[in-house]
């Protein structure tokens, strides 16, 4: 006796899956889209916050750099007076 519920296979639509077909807990994910490349404008940004830092630390190690020379000379001329 014949089931009177069609089986899948029975008409012929062996290819196809139910729409609300859930993949596999194994299977991966697809991969992430790749993050978007700055525009023009942003990597202009960028570069300008990158230079004013850079400009920053340049003034730092100068004003630095002047300072360890003033108390060198004023050390070496102490040492004279003595």
């Amino acid at each position: 006796m014949r089931s009177a519920y069609a089986t899948v296979e029975e008409e012929g639509f062996e290819d196809e899956q139910p729409e609300n077909v859930q993949p596999e807990a194994g299977q991966e994910p697809p991969p992430a889209a790749e993050p978007a490349q700055p525009t023009a404008t942003q990597e202009l940004q960028l570069l300008q916050t990158q230079l004013q830092n850079l400009q920053q630390e340049r003034d730092r190690i100068a004003a630095a750099y002047a300072a360890s020379q003033e108390a060198a000379l004023a050390a070496a001329q102490a040492v004279e007076i003595r």
